[in-house]
């Protein structure tokens, strides 16, 4: 099999060891694309055209194969999030021209087939990941409205559940590990908190990034979880959760400790971080404003 790197505007292909770079392209230039995989296949759905058009083509690259071929999703839109569980590839939310939307396309790369769903509230601006099986909707923005809903898929069973982050919020980040789920960041106004959902023990928890930004991003290694950059101001920080040292450091390498608690291979869940000092040492220029960063 071919080791593959996608990313959403062209895709980029690393075909072996070597790292060499190649490019392909998707069958329609659009951006605000939602991407995830599942099995062998890469999925680059929806997007904007400009103006008031929007894309409801989803272009599936399979690295088996080192194929493409493409679908539709059912309802044309951008500014949606994606993930994948169970082998089924979600997108969800999203907006068009016409306003915002619940829809939630669903691909079954088992039976190679489409269905649709809903959201229990259409918003737009949202996060997804996916942990221990479960897809986890969280967060978003249906007009002004910023909301705290998260929307859970069990594709074993094929059933919709919901629950609520600690504060509404859009433009936040995700990322799993170890069976966990963690939300961090948002606006508005822009916000430090990192909600964290275990999915065995079906708990919430909440966690502090050390500096409150919008528009962020995240992902995990091993038992680390990574929050990069964000905004306001545009950061160049990132906040390390190490859930087998139960460290949570910064691009100052400041090593704030959590608490220990009983269930060790566990550690880390359901607990706050305590920090001394709120900012990074080399931000002390900055102050909080409506929650924000402003110089």
């Amino acid at each position: 099999m071919r080791h593959v790197i996608l990313f959403a505007c062209a895709a980029l292909l690393a075909p072996d060891a070597t790292g060499q770079w190649t490019t392909a392209n998707l069958s329609q230039a659009r951006s605000r694309v939602a991407a995830t995989s599942t099995g062998s296949l890469a999925l680059f759905a929806g997007g904007w055209l400009g103006g008031t058009s929007y894309s409801n083509v989803v272009d599936l690259y399979d690295a088996d194969t080192d194929t493409w071929t493409t679908a539709s999703l059912s309802v044309a839109r951008a500014s949606m999030a994606a993930t994948s569980a169970g082998g089924v590839a979600l997108f969800a939310g999203g907006r068009n021209a016409h306003g915002t939307t619940a829809v939630v396309d669903l691909y079954d790369s088992q039976t190679a087939s489409w269905s649709t769903a809903s959201l229990s509230v259409a918003r737009a601006y949202l996060t997804a990941t996916a942990a221990d099986g479960v897809a986890l909707f969280a967060g978003g923005k249906l007009d002004q409205a910023q909301q705290d809903v998260v929307d859970l898929y069990d594709p074993a069973t094929g059933t919709w559940s919901t629950a609520s982050l600690s504060t509404p919020r859009s433009y936040l980040a995700s990322a799993s590990a170890d069976g966990m789920a963690f939300f961090g960041g948002g606006r508005w106004p822009c916000v430090d908190r990192v909600d964290v959902y275990d999915v065995a023990a079906d708990t919430w928890s909440t966690m502090s990034l050390s500096v409150p930004r919008a528009r962020l991003a995240a992902t995990a290694v091993g038992r680390r979880v990574l929050f990069t950059g964000g905004w306001l101001p545009t950061s160049d920080l990132v906040d390390i959760l190490d859930l087998d040292s139960r460290f949570l450091d910064d691009d100052d390498h400041e090593r704030r400790a959590l608490p220990a608690r009983s269930d060790d291979r566990r550690s880390a869940r359901a607990l706050r971080v305590q920090r001394e000092q709120p900012w990074a040492r080399n931000r002390r220029h900055l102050r909080r404003s409506h929650g924000c960063l402003v110089h």
